[in-house]
């Protein structure tokens, strides 16, 4: 008998800036946390442990520490 678990990880992504493209740099961001999942959830033999499975990447938010009130420019 198992319980399931789901957890959230928040991680602050620095990648450069691309021409002020914030789509472009988006997708970068997101496509290094895709890979952080990946490596973290894959163990030495390249297997996923049973113990964490079913990884997600959800979305990434342009963040603006300064703006108190909507720091993040989306839902994530």
């Amino acid at each position: 008998m198992e319980r399931r678990f789901r957890a959230s990880i928040y991680v602050d992504i620095f990648v450069p800036v691309s021409h002020n493209d914030v789509e472009q740099d988006r997708e970068v961001a997101r496509q290094a946390v895709h890979n952080l999942v990946a490596e973290i959830s894959v163990n030495e033999n390249g297997f996923v442990p049973k113990m964490i499975c079913n990884p997600f990447v959800g979305g990434v938010a342009f963040y603006t520490p300064g703006n108190l009130l909507n720091p993040l420019d989306k839902e994530i």
